[in-house]
């Protein structure tokens, strides 16, 4: 399986899965690095009804307006942006993390 198919097939089951998920059955993701596809994959995981991302987490902190922006208008809340991915490691409410470059 490669990387294109599994985001095409992901992307449709979130698709076909229109149901309303409990806040205790979603999983929190941050997201490490948020310039090109590191956006791209923020995108994705916030139209999915099950997923939140708390944290948005990158070095340049010029590259957070879009990425933040997708959060918000996806999710209805804002993430924290952190430059330090420690602290997004560190919070035991994160389930798993998504590393882009």
């Amino acid at each position: 399986m490669n990387r294109r198919y599994f985001l095409k097939s992901t992307m449709a089951a979130a698709a076909l899965s229109k149901r309303l998920v409990a806040a205790s059955d979603k999983v929190n993701i941050a997201m490490m690095g948020v310039r090109g596809q590191g956006k791209n994959l923020t995108g994705m995981f916030a139209s999915l009804p099950d997923v939140n991302i708390p944290y948005l987490c990158d070095v340049d902190p010029n590259v957070f307006g879009p990425a933040a922006k997708i959060v918000e208008d996806k999710k209805g809340a804002k993430p924290q942006l952190i430059g330090d991915t420690r602290k997004a490691l560190d919070d035991k409410n994160v389930d798993g993390n998504v590393v882009a470059t």
